[in-house]
């Protein structure tokens, strides 16, 4: 979700769908080779300092459930941030290209969802480490919020405009909000072959529900892939193997007549 409302937001800034926030002009130095900056950059940053601020203002509890979500919120932004691209424009008589205008612009969110998959897939089952301290006060859940009505409650320029207004105090003291001193805290990998996680990788701390197997006990009650046709040759998500968990399969085969069509001639 941080990945999503970062990219969404920086994106809806460029295309001055957001009224408080532009383009990306801090790249608008001179360069020493034949292109310049120009054009309209995604404002990238804008968009990571919003979503850090939306998304993990609901997440600051102590315990493990809220760091692990704050550390998978980090993971998302920052694979926004690293999937720009530089996009020039070629300016020159005749279609040549003695001088370019570039920008940065962010990936599609399709090729950032991919890669976050390939996080996910790759995630490491942590427990907390040394150093769990929290300093500070906790201040009331609804102190610093104002209220809204819901009809504004999902308006872009209601999000920015309060954005923004919490940021130009920033140089505030970090109100009374208790936090966890993130210089003083590691996750440690249950399974000690697995690296000590980065910023920029994703972490859980509970396994989750087997969707495979059908559940009547759980609170969620799913049917499990019990009954679904899978492709016995294919190693993707269709395939046998993956759909049914390796708790194998029953192979069904069905005889089809149809007229082929076909006609006897004399030679």
């Amino acid at each position: 979700m941080s990945a999503g409302v970062a990219h969404a937001i920086a994106t809806a800034c460029s295309t001055g769908r957001i009224h408080t926030c532009s383009c990306d002009y801090r790249l608008e130095q001179p360069t020493d080779e034949d292109w310049k900056w120009g054009g309209c950059s995604d404002n990238v940053k804008f968009g990571y300092r919003f979503s850090k601020q939306f998304i993990d203002s609901i997440e600051q509890g102590e315990d493990l459930r809220f760091m692990v979500n704050r550390q998978n919120n980090e993971a998302g932004r920052r694979h926004v941030v690293s999937e720009t691209r530089k996009e020039c424009k070629c300016h020159g008589m005749s279609g040549s290209c003695t001088m370019k205008t570039c920008w940065m612009k962010l990936s599609s969110f399709k090729v950032i969802g991919d890669r976050l998959k390939e996080k996910f897939d790759g995630a490491s089952k942590v427990d907390a480490g040394n150093g769990w301290e929290s300093t500070g006060n906790r201040a009331s859940s609804s102190s610093n919020r104002p209220s809204r009505s819901s009809s504004d409650k999902n308006s872009a320029s209601y999000l920015s405009n309060n954005f923004e207004n919490s940021i130009s105090s920033k140089n505030r003291k970090e109100n009374d909000v208790k936090k966890i001193n993130r210089n003083k805290l590691n996750f440690v990998p249950v399974d000690e072959s697995h690296k000590i996680p980065t910023k920029k990788d994703m972490v859980y701390f509970q396994e989750s529900p087997d969707f495979c197997t059908t559940s009547t006990n759980s609170k969620y009650k799913f049917e499990g892939t019990r009954g679904r046709e899978c492709n016995a040759t294919s190693m993707e998500i269709d395939g046998c193997q993956l759909m049914c968990n390796s708790r194998g399969h029953e192979t069904e085969t069905y005889i089809h007549e149809k007229t082929c069509r076909c006609s006897y001639e004399w030679c």
